[in-house]
């Protein structure tokens, strides 16, 4: 796996901002991870990552091929 990395910065509004920091406090992880998953779970969901990583999120279950 390929260990390179990018930083991406975002801004979001006060209350979304709020939101995140709840959510991921509540789920125990840090808000960079959060971002990081749900980011992942709305690419595989477009079909720009593969079946293995949809089927992580539930996306695609078991033999379904979209």
């Amino acid at each position: 796996m390929d260990m390179r990395t990018r930083v991406v910065g975002v801004r979001f509004d006060l209350e979304t901002a709020e939101i995140l920091e709840e959510v991921s406090k509540k789920l125990g992880i840090d808000k960079s991870d959060f971002v990081r998953m749900v980011v992942r779970e709305k690419l595989a969901e477009m079909s720009f990552l593969d079946e293995k990583t949809k089927k992580v999120f539930g996306i695609l279950k078991g033999g379904d091929e979209n």
